[in-house]
């Protein structure tokens, strides 16, 4: 499977971050036909790293998620293939809960898919709701929530993933040399 560097690093980069406070999976396999989520996060029991000085990456690692990184616009079928993805992964902890018979069934994953530009008629097709400069939210149903980088107010709850656009950036003008 052939992997832009983007991809490589964004994976890279969202595990070192994640995984002092979670379990991290690459290339984690989805059920079904072969399909692979860029990062499969699920926070430990028992936090013991300050997850709040990661801001929006730390709002992200307090739920189980799916984190699908872009360095293009992603497409139509890019975030229904996501949404697949998601839904899969839910159905599939539904059906064959790790814990006891007793437990109650585990937290529904959230998908976080990170463009660093996401269209506008996408927006609207997807009937995406905006919750902050730069984050939509798709029904609650659906528990997808798209993060256009280009959009995030330059602050530092947001500083973590708008590096990612950066280095999106930087690999763009490392490949015109």
């Amino acid at each position: 499977m052939t992997q832009s560097p983007f991809d490589q690093l964004s994976k890279s980069y969202l595990e070192e971050f994640l995984k002092p406070i979670g379990t991290v999976e690459r290339q984690y396999e989805v059920p079904g036909e072969a399909k692979y989520v860029d990062v499969w996060f699920i926070p430990h029991q028992t936090i013991t790293e300050p997850i709040d000085d990661l801001g929006l990456l730390g709002q992200m690692a307090k739920t189980p998620c799916l984190i699908e990184p872009y360095h293009n616009p992603p497409s139509r079928d890019a975030i229904r293939t996501c949404i697949l993805k998601l839904l899969w992964i839910n159905e599939e902890r539904r059906r064959n809960p790790e814990a006891t018979d007793d437990a109650p069934p585990p937290e529904a994953a959230t998908l976080w898919v990170l463009a660093s530009h996401i269209s506008k008629p996408l927006l609207k097709e997807f009937h995406a709701h905006k919750k902050s400069p730069g984050i939509y939210t798709l029904g609650p149903g659906l528990r997808t929530i798209l993060v256009s980088i280009d959009e995030l107010p330059t602050t530092q709850k947001t500083l973590w993933i708008r590096l990612l656009g950066a280095i999106r950036s930087c690999l763009k003008w490392l490949k015109s040399l």
